[in-house]
């Protein structure tokens, strides 16, 4: 028996030897008590029966449904979001330990102590210069003004605001405070050109010059020099200054231009229409070149030439937007005239009389083209046009009088020949040739 009670007792003591299972033992233990508490345990039916009040509870949680449905929208992009911002946050979580660390430790004593460094290193480049670190790391430059900086600073600003009166004088100044010999030809040059706008330009020459004897290859001097000398009527003087510049490795259009003004003012017209030739050459779609040498073509019997320059003035004027002269039309109308192609002269001079309808030379030259192409009645209506507007126009009247003497209109043709007379004309000739003419052939 005693065997059987210890065995018993270990029985019972073996789940008192375990610290989780004596909710099981109490249980087991408890069990007859609570046998008693059946009216506690009657209520859990009670607790049963409030469960349809859960019920109740639970169809207010149907309403779920609704949450339900939008559980997955919010569940849908919550699984995308993290995969697809999984990538995008893997980036920066690279790049953010790189970034905001060395910022950290710039913003603290590493960019004081770099600034510091850096100012010293700049302050020692300018040792003995006027440079000076400060105590805050920022560096002080002093720069010593002289008077001629000053004088040459307000030169440039009234230049720039052509104010040329003032800006030579302040270039004057400046030359007489002394400044660092490689400045004296920029001054000059600078002080020539303000000149030069105040029409001064024999003292513009002068200071050219100087530049010429002390650096005769500075940029654009002798061009400069040149111009002024145009501008001077000073022509043999002028021609050797572009000649000079030509001989320069750049062959300026612009130079050629101007050089055959200076030939062409020594009546070289020859040297002159070359120059024009290389000019056009370089910048052939600049009117002022077309039109020159189209007029001075024209005046050496180059009449292709010439009415080829015109043509293409009106063409290049007209592509750009620009202003057709109507003198243009009228020039190609007198080239193709001197070429014996007056009906598209004809057509040229219409071209010039719309354009400029009361300019009685328009009106006078095309009188005289019709009179080639044998219509005298158009002609001396042209004719007569021309002298309604000036009375004073002695080539109309000339030009009438042979177009009615022509047409058999001999007291007309007598009638205008007075009227050169009165206009002081020798014209005695002509009427005494009428008077002598017996009268059934005037």
């Amino acid at each position: 028996m005693g065997t059987a009670k210890a065995k018993a007792s270990k029985k019972v003591k073996a789940p008192a030897r375990r610290a989780l299972p004596k909710k099981r033992v109490t249980a087991k233990k408890a069990a007859p008590k609570k046998a008693a508490r059946k009216k506690p345990a009657a209520k859990k039916p009670a607790v049963k029966k409030a469960a349809p009040k859960k019920a109740a509870v639970k169809k207010a949680a149907a309403k779920r449904p609704a949450a339900k449905k939008a559980a997955p929208k919010k569940a849908a992009p919550k699984k995308a979001a993290p995969k697809k911002a999984a990538p995008k946050r893997a980036a920066p979580k690279k790049v953010a330990p790189t970034r905001p660390v060395p910022k950290k430790a710039i913003a603290r004593k590493p960019r004081a102590s770099r600034e510091r460094a850096a100012a010293t290193e700049l302050a020692a480049i300018f040792e003995g210069s006027g440079v000076t670190l400060r105590a805050d790391n920022t560096v002080e430059v002093r720069v010593e003004v002289t008077a001629a900086d000053v004088a040459i600073f307000e030169a440039s600003s009234a230049f720039e605001r052509g104010d040329f009166a003032a800006a030579v004088e302040f270039w004057t100044r400046a030359l007489a405070e002394n400044p660092p010999t490689s400045l004296y030809p920029e001054v000059w040059m600078c002080r020539g050109k303000a000149l030069y706008q105040l029409g001064r330009f024999d003292e513009a020459i002068s200071d050219f010059a100087s530049i010429i004897e002390r650096a005769p290859d500075h940029p654009d001097v002798h061009f400069e020099k040149g111009k002024s000398e145009l501008r001077a009527a000073r022509y043999p003087d002028a021609e050797a200054s572009f000649t000079r510049d030509l001989e320069g490795s750049e062959q300026s259009p612009i130079a050629h231009f101007n050089r055959h003004s200076a030939r062409r003012g020594q009546g070289d017209l020859p040297g002159a229409l070359a120059d024009l030739d290389a000019a056009v050459a370089g910048l052939p779609d600049v009117l002022t070149i077309r039109i020159s040498r189209a007029k001075l073509a024209f005046q050496a019997g180059r009449f292709d030439v010439a009415v080829g320059d015109f043509q293409r003035a009106i063409a290049i004027a007209t592509e750009s937007g620009e202003v057709v002269e109507a003198e243009w039309f009228a020039g190609a109308g007198l080239c193709f005239g001197e070429l014996g192609r007056n009906s598209e002269a004809v057509v040229e001079m219409n071209k010039a009389i719309a354009a400029k309808p009361d300019e009685p030379v328009f009106y006078c030259n095309r009188g005289w083209l019709f009179h080639n192409l044998g219509d005298l009645a158009e002609a001396e209506r042209d004719l007569s046009s021309a002298v309604e507007i000036d009375p004073a126009y002695a080539k109309a009247y000339k030009n009438r009088a042979i177009v009615r003497e022509r047409a058999g209109n001999t007291a007309g043709a007598l009638e205008d020949y007075h009227r050169l007379g009165a206009l002081g004309h020798d014209v005695a000739d002509e009427i005494a040739r009428f008077s002598k003419e017996p009268a059934s052939a005037r």
